[in-house]
């Protein structure tokens, strides 16, 4: 299962700001975009200007109106917003929202280079020699193993929402390492018909997914890249999500973060662990429930185990959002944004109204009416496919919640 259940009330009042103010449904006419066009009654709209980002436009006071940073995330992280900042319901985060007051507002998005290139081995495992990606800063505050999730790889660290999560952890002093589940080099080890990590056997000994995860701990230790004390995180996203949880409380992780899982019931209700869950608002995979993990989260805060539960909302279209894939500039993703605003996959607020598969048969059937789109290359349009899936807040590993995520794990390493 890809799921567990899970969430907790967080103590963090800027991220429930942000999932309060952006739980915008897809006709909630509240929901600002960029250039949204006149107040329907008439009344007064007040001007935005975003600086090296998205979302300039006129807006109504009241609206819930959505910015982002368009740095490239393979190459920079945001370091703060700047100018009425102290509106945003994230400050720290690349996508986040305010509430327009009745007056004009400027907004400055503030970025940093961040140039990594993971460093990429072969560790010796119980049986296999695995493909382990990492980066180590010097005296790294701890150390967080990326898990994939079904049928994916270690190279799901190098993905575009997980790669920026993994520049800005590296920017805040954390290593991060990533490698494959057994049944990758194994093949379907439990006859299941899926290529994934083993959540269920927590025993260490009897779980070789968990014992290689120790061996490339242990692997860095000897290289000393870190101590025997280093803080370990897991953070995983849908099976990986469920096995972070599982891993995080079988081997007494510092904490573990599940995104888009609830994972396994009886493993939340008795992990020591801190944990956050970190779910999609509008998850269509049938074996997640956003229920049980918020269960699961407040089971945890009544044993007084520490617990983050985030809910990631839908978001609007804009112009810029495609130069997030590798080799996509801005003109194109200008163009790409018009094809699908033109096919009426939008609504007049720019939320998404067809799924990211309706979306790939139309286009399927129809290239002509996306020229852009269909000139992609195979890669940019399976990463395309993700930013969609990202904005419709379906199952998609996303970065929107990077920072809170990071200020979650900070706050225990330093315990």
């Amino acid at each position: 299962r890809g799921g567990m259940r899970a969430a907790a009330p967080p103590a963090l009042a800027m991220v429930l700001a942000l999932v309060l103010a952006s739980g915008c449904s897809d006709d909630d006419p509240a929901a600002g975009v960029p250039d949204g066009g006149g107040s329907a009654d008439g009344s007064a709209r007040f001007k935005l200007t975003v600086a090296h980002g998205a979302g300039s436009g006129t807006y109504a006071a009241g609206q819930t109106v959505h910015v982002w940073s368009t740095h490239d995330p393979r190459a920079a992280v945001l370091t703060a917003w700047s100018g009425d900042a102290a509106l945003l319901a994230g400050a720290g985060e690349w996508h986040t929202t305010l509430t327009m007051p009745a007056r004009a507002v400027t907004l400055e998005a503030a970025t940093q280079q961040v140039s990594v290139t993971l460093t990429r081995v072969k560790v010796q495992g119980v049986k296999y020699q695995k493909p382990v990606r990492y980066h180590v800063p010097p005296s790294p505050k701890g150390l967080i193993f990326f898990f994939h999730g079904t049928g994916g790889s270690g190279a799901f660290i190098e993905k575009t929402a997980s790669f920026h999560l993994a520049l800005s952890a590296i920017r805040r002093g954390f290593g991060v390492v990533a490698t494959d589940a057994e049944e990758v080099q194994a093949g379907d080890l439990d006859g299941n018909g899926k290529i994934r990590w083993l959540s269920s056997v927590l025993d260490p000994q009897k779980n070789t997914d968990m014992r290689n995860v120790q061996l490339i701990r242990a692997w860095l230790v000897a290289q000393k890249a870190i101590s025997d004390k280093t803080p370990t995180f897991a953070l995983g996203m849908s099976n990986g999500g469920a096995f972070s949880v599982s891993i995080g409380a079988a081997l007494g992780f510092t904490a573990a973060a599940s995104y888009c899982a609830d994972g396994i019931n009886a493993v939340a209700d008795r992990t020591k662990t801190p944990t956050m869950w970190a779910m999609c608002g509008k998850d269509t995979n049938t074996q997640v429930s956003n229920a049980d993990a918020k269960k699961s989260s407040q089971a945890l805060a009544q044993r007084g185990v520490a617990t983050l539960y985030l809910e990631h909302p839908p978001s609007p279209l804009y112009d810029e959002r495609f130069a997030r894939v590798q080799g996509v500039d801005a003109a194109t993703s200008s163009k790409v944004a018009a094809e699908l605003r033109a096919a009426a996959v939008v609504d007049r607020q720019g939320f998404f109204v067809k799924s990211a598969a309706d979306i790939q048969a139309l286009v399927q059937k129809s290239p002509s009416a996306f020229p852009t789109l269909s000139g992609l290359k195979g890669a940019q349009k399976l990463s395309l496919s993700s930013e969609l899936k990202a904005m419709m807040a379906d199952h998609q590993f996303y970065d929107d919640f990077a920072d809170a995520t990071l200020d979650w794990f900070e706050a225990r390493a330093g315990k």
